[in-house]
């Protein structure tokens, strides 16, 4: 489901399956009940999050699950990088911290709550943060290429970010990788939701 006509037009061409467009209201009562439910970067967009997810709970089946990934106004680096924190455009009408995404899920119906937070591969360098470039970026070029080549090379390049550079390039390779035991860190154990984004996972009450 998509409220971009475009995006479920070339979604129905290249995957052949249901795809709806517009808002879960117009569709709910049209649509079998599910087990799960996936919101990914939905949540901060919708003006009315109670009511939104009330529909996402009368959408799902007893005992049927929502999962949730949403920026997480709770995380250190917006508290350090304020109006420049990469979790903030004027498409985000709602952030929520980990307190407050949990009452929300809580106060719609939703129990056995699990939450967790994470920040993306991209963004683990301080070469690729939006919040320091902003001071980095005011300096001479030959100063600030040389601060982001340093931050480069001492920040702590994470599996996901080495396996992007270098993918797989046999089917054996790549079952082996998935045969290892995970080199990074679990999201569900951050109980600190020290990461970009949120996520939370809940059961039908």
């Amino acid at each position: 489901m998509d409220i971009s006509p475009e995006a479920v037009s070339r979604a129905v061409v290249r995957f052949g399956h249901d795809f709806r467009g517009g808002a879960l209201a117009r569709h709910r009562d049209t649509l079998p009940p599910f087990d799960l439910v996936f919101l990914g970067d939905i949540v901060e967009h919708v003006p009315e999050p109670v009511a939104f997810l009330c529909d996402v709970r009368n959408v799902l089946a007893p005992d049927g699950i929502v999962c949730i990934d949403t920026p997480n106004w709770g995380s250190p680096w917006r508290r350090w990088g304020r109006r420049h924190w990469l979790g903030l455009n004027r498409f985000h009408v709602n952030l929520f911290d980990g307190d407050s995404l949990a009452g929300l899920l809580c106060s719609c119906g939703f129990g056995d709550l699990k939450m967790g937070s994470y920040t993306h591969y991209r963004y683990e360098s301080w070469a690729n943060r939006p919040e320091p470039q902003v001071v980095i970026q005011k300096m001479p070029s030959l100063l600030a290429w040389r601060i982001n080549r340093f931050l480069a090379r001492r920040s702590l390049r994470k599996p996901l970010a080495i396996l992007r550079e270098s993918p797989p390039t046999t089917l054996d390779e790549a079952c082996r990788l998935l045969d290892e035991p995970p080199a990074t860190p679990d999201p569900w154990d951050d109980v600190r939701h020290c990461g970009d984004n949120l996520i939370a996972m809940a059961r039908r009450t």
